[in-house]
């Protein structure tokens, strides 16, 4: 927002409960010497109100009289010792343009779950909750996932926040009580201890340094040429061409945003300066030394992560499988995939975007699995299965279209659903918890009844009445964050995401959190690089059932469209009409059978579908029945049957055929054990090897009984072989790939 404009208010939005106190201000932008900042304003004087000082605050209606009459910026609401709030402002986390938030600034924004709005500039978002700030620290520079930089604030007195009104879709209306997890935005990003820590006493005036281990053997060249190939790497050319626009022509963002950057290569400070005077950011104020050593050892503190150019062909990462593989790449799907309504939907869209057609059907299958909610189903003995399909788009590139599947299928879903795309489409998994509020049961609690002080007995009493609606459908553009959040300790992501793929209730066993959600109907689809999602699935969540409830499927980009393509409006009216009567007929649909025909092709292929396989690639892909018969039912529902034919059968096997070899095109032959991984790609590599060998490629972190184990795996799968050799002492073991 241009300093000096005026705020457009929604009053009707505001919190009840903030516009009954008297604690507001007018406000107005000021000019001060490091750019313009808000400057409260006393409604009953018009002249500058004090944060500390009650008398210079009023009420709403007369800080809005002040700001109207004056034409100024907006109002805003101060934060005192004597209320129960306090204020979370995330920077720089918002698209103004899309609305579209950074994954992080949207995971902590749906685990405060309280009301949250839009801050004037619309860059930036505004979280209020009730709880007592924790300790010293109010605020901290913050790099966001895109690789912007931002800042996170934390007051409960003494500030004052703006108000726009315009609440975030998806968040709570009224502000709520989240002192704990208060606490744990504070202590991981903005308390005095956090940003302490790593760092090592430095001289007066020199930049401090972290203690991580630095960076080896990167030039400047090195750094510059690394940095311009990363996925953010449009991001630092711009920068380094000196081009500051993104951040609104403030210089000293752009200075500490290539420092952010920078800093993730190297830890070295004079190195980070040498870089800074090539770019075309340099200019007269680096000179100055305060200035300069302040925003290098902002960015040393800032950012832990590094940078390792050192990765070998072998890598031992106990966070991810190692992967090798010369799979081909799936064969594209046939025409049984392209059965009924999704075919016609999927053959007329697809011509006019880029995205792969795959993405395409399998996010519509998705979609209307979660539209027609719980009532169609298929049975294996006691056990219902929900039309719930939850396809992850892998691409070899951030450069797959993988998103764009989704927002070209929801014009579809605009036309036939809308209400259904504002109020059960949702973004954010970042914890169990977050995932059942958005589908909760009502929930209740026994409370004392007194009189005149004394108890006199108890009833039950309503907390929260839960959502009616237990539909939701979960899109996660960037699915390797959602890995990253179930790798921390205490995360019960995992767990729910089981739970929610098998149906029936879903809770927690938290005991601070008794939240539950009884017949709640959830999908997920989610956008991952290859690399990205092998990096951080972890061999448990491989191993544990977490991995085979995901439907994996390659995509890449299908056609470049420069620009960009646009479906013929009349005939999307015409398939909307029609996914509108599927739907309305689905409302009549219960449980899903076969017919004769179908039953005898299913047990034809029953037996292939349920042997499972070996390894990596065998955990991921051993619900293949249940996954099928899912797909199946779908197509069913889009010929407006409860009755399964052989066509429906044949279309779930054939995007079940093109979904297995993408999962082996994805995951290879690895086992989903990382030592036994990094040692077969060792001795594909070096053809054989001694135990001893093996013992030290691993660096020696890891005994001798785990290296057994991990051989013992490798032997029995037929993927090695052992021998014994003499050399005049005592026999070597050697191993070898076959």
């Amino acid at each position: 927002m241009t300093a000096g404009a005026v705020v457009v208010l929604d009053i009707a939005a505001f919190p009840t409960e903030l516009v009954e106190r008297r604690q507001w201000v007018a406000w107005r932008w000021a000019e001060r010497p490091g750019g313009p900042t808000k400057e409260p304003i006393n409604p009953a004087t018009g002249r500058p109100a004090s944060t500390k000082e009650p008398a210079t605050w009023a009420t709403l209606g007369a800080a809005l009289s002040r700001a109207e009459r004056e034409r100024l910026a907006g109002v805003g609401f101060v934060f005192s010792a004597d209320d129960p709030y306090a204020g979370v402002d995330l920077d720089d986390c918002r698209d103004p343009e899309t609305g579209e938030l950074e994954p992080d600034a949207a995971r902590l924004i749906q685990s405060l779950d309280s009301y949250s709005e839009v801050s004037p500039s619309g860059t930036g978002v505004k979280v209020w909750v009730r709880a007592t700030h924790p300790g010293e620290g109010y605020k901290s520079p913050h790099i966001w996932e895109s690789g912007t930089v931002g800042e996170i604030e934390m007051y409960d007195r003494r500030r004052f926040f703006t108000l726009t009104g315009q609440r975030l879709d998806g968040t709570p209306a009224t502000i709520n009580e989240r002192q704990s997890q208060y606490d744990t935005l504070h202590r991981a990003h903005v308390s005095k201890a956090r940003r302490g820590q790593g760092q090592t006493a430095t001289a007066a005036g020199e930049a401090p340094v972290t203690t991580s281990t630095p960076t080896a053997g990167m030039t400047d060249a090195d750094i510059i040429a690394t940095a311009m190939q990363a996925k953010n790497g449009q991001r630092f050319a711009v920068l380094w061409r000196g081009d500051t626009s993104e951040y609104d022509g403030d210089d000293s963002r752009a200075d500490a945003a290539l420092c952010a950057l920078l800093a993730f290569y190297t830890r070295n400070a004079g190195q980070i300066d040498r870089l800074v005077r090539q770019s075309g950011l340099y200019r007269e104020k680096w000179e100055r030394a305060d200035y300069r050593e302040m925003t290098i050892g902002g960015a040393l503190k800032l950012v832990t992560e590094q940078y390792d150019p050192g990765l070998l062909p072998i890598v031992f990462n106990t966070d991810a499988p190692t992967v090798t593989t010369e799979t081909p790449w799936p064969d594209p799907l046939g025409s049984a995939a392209y059965h009924g309504l999704a075919g016609e939907i999927v053959r007329a869209i697809e011509p006019e975007t880029e995205a792969d057609p795959v993405a395409l059907l399998l996010t519509f299958l998705a979609a209307v699995g979660n539209i027609v909610g719980a009532g169609p189903h298929w049975s294996v003995g006691m056990t219902r299965h929900g039309l719930r399909v939850w396809p992850v788009f892998v691409g070899e590139t951030s450069k797959a279209r993988k998103g764009t599947s989704w927002g070209t299928i929801n014009a579809i879903f605009r036309l036939s659903y809308p209400d259904w795309l504002k109020g059960q489409v949702a973004s954010g998994l970042s914890s169990g918890e977050g995932l059942i509020h958005v589908v909760r049961d009502e929930m209740r609690k026994t409370e004392p009844i007194k009189e005149k002080g004394r108890i006199v007995g108890y009833e039950e009493v309503v907390v929260d009445p839960g959502v009616d609606d237990k539909r939701a459908f979960v899109v996660e553009q960037e699915y390797a964050s959602v890995l990253r959040v179930m790798t921390r300790d205490s995360n019960t992501l995992s767990s729910v995401i089981r739970q929610a793929w098998d149906g029936g209730v879903i809770r927690t066993l938290t005991r601070n959190a008794p939240i539950m959600a009884t017949d709640a109907h959830i999908t997920i689809v989610g956008h991952v690089t290859r690399l990205e999602l092998l990096r951080y699935l972890s061999d448990t969540e491989a191993g544990n059932g977490f991995g085979n409830r995901f439907l994996w499927a390659c995509v890449r980009r299908a056609r470049v469209l420069p620009d960009g393509g646009r479906p013929d409006h009349h005939l999307l009216d015409y398939l909307a009409g029609q996914l509108t009567n599927v739907v309305e007929t689905s409302a009549h649909i219960g449980e899903i059978v076969r017919d004769d025909d179908a039953r005898d092709l299913w047990h034809e292929v029953y037996g292939p579908l349920s042997e499972g396989g070996v390894g990596l690639l065998g955990a991921m892909t051993s619900r293949a029945e249940a996954q099928v018969m899912r797909l199946a039912a779908i197509y069913a529902v889009l010929d407006e049957t409860a009755m399964m034919t052989p066509e429906h059968l044949r279309a779930g096997l054939e995007v079940w055929r093109y979904l297995e070899q993408s999962a082996a095109y994805i995951f290879g032959d690895a086992l989903g054990d990382p030592v036994a991984d990094a040692i077969l790609r060792a001795l594909r590599n070096a053809g054989e090897m001694t135990q001893t060998e093996i013992s030290n490629l691993l660096g020696r972190n890891q005994s001798a009984a785990r290296i057994d184990q991990a051989l013992g795996l490798l032997a029995t799968s037929g993927k090695v072989s052992r021998a014994t050799r003499g050399t005049g002492g005592r026999p070597s073991i050697v191993w070898a790939a076959r």
